[in-house]
């Protein structure tokens, strides 16, 4: 509906006020556009993730009650609590959206490898057997449960998103 009000806030460390929510025609654009920046400026942010802060400055805008859209990894080096903490405190439904890859949960790995945070850059040798993979997967499905749960608690709703599919 044209009416239903509309926003863009991106984070990374810290969130952003891209486009304030407002309703009418040609909004679309507005918010294609506002994407659109926000992905350029991403590109070369070299903050990592803090969704808890993130979560609470938005609670804080104090704004009416709405679906609340939250796209990420969900991977945040502080992790997931502070975020699930804040999100339980707002009024609004969640849809979390978790983008990733089939490899994200199943990585192809064996042996000793070393591997890169993306967001930190750090970097640590691990040695890889069956069992740290099935223990990986373990804990990667728990992650994404607990988000799957909370967001149905709330009345809203799971998606997860493979960036590399069409």
């Amino acid at each position: 509906d044209q009416h239903d009000r509309v926003g863009l806030f991106p984070f990374g460390e810290e969130l952003e006020s891209t486009l304030r929510p407002t309703s009418g025609r040609g909004r679309l654009s507005l918010i294609a556009q506002a994407l659109t920046r926000s992905g350029e400026a991403a590109k070369v942010r070299s903050s990592g993730t803090d969704l808890g802060a993130a979560m609470a400055r938005f609670r804080g805008f104090g704004l009416r009650e709405g679906l609340l859209a939250i796209v990420s990894d969900f991977f945040d080096p502080h992790g997931i609590e502070s975020m699930m903490t804040e999100l339980k405190r707002t009024r609004h439904r969640p849809l979390l959206i978790a983008i990733g890859r089939p490899e994200d949960r199943l990585p192809q790995l064996a042996g000793d490898v070393r591997v890169r945070d993306c967001e930190t850059g750090d970097v640590r040798d691990v040695s890889v057997s069956q069992e740290v993979l099935r223990s990986y997967t373990e804990a990667y499905d728990a992650h994404f449960d607990r988000l799957r749960d909370l967001a149905t608690s709330r009345r809203g709703g799971f998606l997860t998103l493979d960036h590399g599919a069409d």
